[in-house]
């Protein structure tokens, strides 16, 4: 597979629609899809995933007509691979928590549409979101969710390893066993937690609030991801914590959540001061790349941010 820096031909979005959770919020939803859209095209192509019913006109994209359960196109959507093709996995809507028989049928109907070419098909259980890659061999990823019972419990952690070595051509898994966000339905996708962003630098979340409820597994999380550093030689680069709640309910706002588009990188901001220090922090470890934010405050309600509702095509 591809680290998600390297050259992208197009963003995969899942425009919402009157039948997904945004469905009581649809409005200021689509616009911020909208916006969103508008700031990808600047860069690259934007596949979109419509709603055969939505009436909605939407310019300058590549339209695919496909029904859905959702906008979650980081967990359904085929992950590209080096050489050419794509792996498909099944989607069970995060360990059977949500209907997703739509969303598991996606890449057919982009295979059909010929967006897709060459779409290998894996008896497996996985999301894009629970993963993260280095482009250089190595796999990040955790045990809270790729060890679930509610995705693949047939199988072992070894087998699992296996699987994952042979699907998607990488080398070596590093396992975290520790972190969380309250609020979130993945059972702690890695994408909210600690990510790649180059071969040999790691962007986590870490909490300095030591009252806070998250606190100590992320300060765990944070001791397995030194002790990885210094054996793998990898930097680490820390981000604030984000304490976002609606309506006294914790969501799992994260500035780990952000997508690399081609020569740029967009970040989840939350209207929070910690927006700024996340920019900057960014900034200052991607000087190459332009850093813009992106409000998602929208999509948070749902328990998802920037990286969820997308996937990066390279073929």
């Amino acid at each position: 597979m591809f680290a998600e820096w390297e050259k992208q031909k197009a963003i995969v979005l899942i425009y919402p629609h009157e039948f997904c959770d945004f469905n009581k919020y649809l409005q200021p939803a689509q616009s911020l899809y909208d916006d969103l859209i508008k700031t990808i095209l600047e860069y690259e192509e934007v596949i979109l995933i419509k709603h055969p019913l939505c009436k909605k006109h939407i310019e300058n994209c590549r339209i695919v007509e496909l029904e859905s359960n959702d906008v979650w196109a980081r967990d359904s959507i085929a992950i590209s691979l080096k050489g050419g093709g794509y792996a498909d996995f099944i989607f069970n809507g995060w360990g059977n928590k949500f209907e997703s028989a739509l969303d598991n049928a996606l890449n057919s109907g982009l295979e059909k549409a010929g967006v897709l070419e060459g779409v290998k098909r894996h008896d497996f259980v996985l999301e894009g979101g629970s993963i993260d890659y280095n482009g250089d061999g190595v796999l990040l990823t955790n045990t809270q969710c790729l060890l679930n019972k509610n995705r693949n419990p047939h199988l072992s952690k070894s087998e699992i390893e296996e699987r994952l070595k042979s699907s998607l051509g990488i080398e070596r898994i590093l396992w975290l066993n520790h972190g969380f966000l309250l609020g979130d339905d993945t059972d702690s996708h890695i994408d909210t937690l600690a990510r790649f962003i180059s071969k040999d630098s790691i962007a986590y979340i870490k909490c300095e609030d030591s009252s806070d409820v998250h606190y100590e597994e992320l300060k765990r999380m944070e001791a397995e991801l030194e002790e990885l550093a210094k054996r793998h030689h990898l930097k680490l680069v820390s981000l604030p914590f984000c304490k976002y709640q609606r309506d006294g309910i914790s969501l799992p706002a994260s500035y780990v959540n952000f997508l690399f588009i081609n020569n740029a990188l967009l970040v989840p901001l939350y209207n929070k001061p910690s927006d700024e220090i996340a920019l900057e922090i960014y900034k200052k470890a991607l000087p190459t790349h332009k850093v813009i934010g992106i409000n998602c405050e929208i999509l948070i309600r749902q328990g998802g941010s920037l990286h969820c509702i997308s996937m990066q095509i390279h073929n």
